[in-house]
């Protein structure tokens, strides 16, 4: 049996033991024991299945329940945080990066729903069941909103991206009314190069969820 959101499979097996002083060739095999088994599979997902992007099809980005998993290549690099054109590495090895994502965050917003990465292959962005945090290969940090409030009334539902240094995110806001019957769909805009804050967000209102 598959858990909620695909990262786990449960599998049971049954294994019946044969006395072999009473089997012969034309006996059916009647079990005289039972031994049982129950075994917890863990999974990662291309976070393109439930995010497809450009970034996230250029760099190979896979997501488990609290990490995310990157492919850095030999020659892999990207531009700095000030835009003005040069290039510099990420600073990692070649191969996989394994980025665990701050406890501060999974704790309360387990498990991973979307991630995303820009097409620099430098900042990534990842949303759980509330909010949203992003994290910067070069400077190995990352950037949670400041209050726990803004971060509760915002669930990403329609997916994540990155368009030139913002977040781009579809989600379902109940900021203005706590009733989770009225939420606001909506379109939000966050700069990587300010606090994670609403008031350096811009959003836009939907009639229908992004989905």
């Amino acid at each position: 049996e598959w858990g909620p959101d695909g990262y786990t499979l449960w599998v049971s097996s049954q294994k019946s033991i044969i006395s072999p002083s009473t089997a012969t060739d034309d006996d059916v095999e009647l079990p005289i024991q039972n031994s049982s088994q129950l075994l917890l599979l863990n999974f990662l997902k291309s976070a393109v299945i439930n995010n497809p992007h450009s970034g996230s099809i250029e760099h190979l980005l896979l997501q488990s329940e609290d990490k995310v998993y990157l492919y850095l290549s030999g020659n892999q690099q990207s531009t700095n945080g000030n835009n003005n054109g040069l290039s510099i590495s990420v600073g990692c090895d070649v191969g996989w990066q394994v980025i665990q994502l701050p406890q501060l965050y999974i704790h309360n917003n387990w498990p991973i729903k979307f991630a995303c990465i820009d097409n620099t292959g430098q900042y990534l962005a990842v949303a759980g069941q509330h909010g949203f945090v992003h994290f910067s290969l070069f400077t190995r940090k990352w950037k949670l909103f400041g209050n726990a409030g803004q971060e509760r009334d915002i669930r990403v539902v329609g997916g994540l991206l990155w368009w030139q240094e913002f977040i781009v995110c579809g989600c379902t806001s109940t900021s203005e009314n706590r009733d989770e019957h009225t939420s606001r769909y909506e379109i939000r805009l966050y700069s990587r190069l300010t606090n994670l804050d609403n008031q350096f967000s811009n959003a836009a209102r939907l009639q229908s969820p992004i989905i």
